[in-house]
């Protein structure tokens, strides 16, 4: 592009859609079946869905089920979902900022003339493209520059007109490093199908800010327990072994609390089957399986109330 396109054209900006992010393992199509972490250290990386204002350290995948796309966040990087904007990754060994769009409804055509644009990396940090995006496939790839700066985007295309664009911007003598970082990124992308995308997003409209109660019946006369589950919308759950009478058939009294656990839960699905998994700080996960027939739900086979929690912020 010449200098003079430079001064008119206004810089692109991606956005997301208008829901928060949430990332799934090996799930429908995927860009890549494993990534070159995972094929050289044969260790599956932790899940995590993105959520407003957390961070997440470099090695764990992070999902958008309801965009229906993860990746691997790179070591020595970590990863933060602002309110309202794009992911970002910084390092605290690495000059540089990456940058995260997650897409939908969106064409090669229109991502190829998006990536053909100058691009805002960071206030005031503008830089423009050097030639035209390269295609190979469903992966698009974009150089930029502008005084010490060099850019780069690489960009995959997923099933169902959505797509993940991962950007880098730092010095130019870390231009190869960049690279180099930007294609193993890439190469962690898994894409989920859209029936896939559509049931994470009804779980998840079901289960997040709820208490879930499974009665128990202990010893000794008219003796009652429930124990709760309480699946806050900030990604954090809560398990609790009430004791008390129930005020009413399925639902127990506010009791003294005993045993209690606590971390953070996902929805996973596969072969359409979902499984609520809750992951305690420094413990493997745990798998439960969900079932709702539009009534009566099921933990693990258990019948199970849901109710909107009262220990979620």
């Amino acid at each position: 592009m010449g200098s003079s396109r430079r001064t008119t054209t206004a810089p692109t900006a991606f956005l997301l859609p208008g829901f928060i992010l949430s990332a799934v393992a090996s799930l429908g199509y995927a860009a890549s079946s494993t990534s070159a972490r995972e094929a050289a250290g044969l260790r599956t990386p932790a899940v995590e869905d993105l959520r407003i204002g957390q961070f997440y350290r470099g090695g764990i995948r992070v999902r958008s089920p309801f965009a229906g796309v993860s990746f691997v966040v790179p070591s020595e990087w970590r990863a933060i979902l602002p309110a309202g904007t794009s992911v970002f990754l910084d390092s605290g060994t690495k000059a540089g900022l990456g940058i995260v769009h997650i897409l939908s409804e969106v064409s090669r055509d229109e991502l190829i003339a998006r990536l053909n644009e100058p691009q805002t990396f960071d206030v005031g940090l503008v830089l423009h493209p050097v030639g035209s995006v390269k295609t190979d496939g469903h992966r698009l790839t974009a150089v930029y520059a502008g005084g010490d700066y060099i850019g780069r985007a690489v960009a995959m295309l997923g099933p169902a007109r959505n797509a993940i664009v991962y950007q880098m911007a730092g010095p130019k003598e870390e231009a190869r490093y960049f690279e180099n970082l930007l294609d193993e990124v890439a190469a962690s992308t898994e894409f989920i199908s859209e029936e896939t995308a559509r049931a994470l997003k009804e779980w998840y409209g079901r289960l997040s800010g709820m208490m879930l109660t499974r009665k128990l019946h202990a010893a000794g006369a008219d003796a009652y327990a429930a124990q709760t589950w309480h699946l806050c919308q900030d990604g954090r759950y809560y398990v609790r072994f009430l004791r008390g009478r129930p005020r009413d058939p399925g639902t127990p009294d506010r009791g003294e609390g005993g045993e209690q656990d606590t971390g953070t839960w996902r929805i996973d699905m596969q072969d359409s089957q979902a499984a609520l998994v809750l992951a305690a700080t420094n413990d493997l996960p745990r798998r439960y399986p969900i079932q709702f027939d539009g009534e009566q739900a099921r933990l693990n086979g258990e019948p199970v109330t849901r109710e909107r929690s009262n220990e979620c912020p």
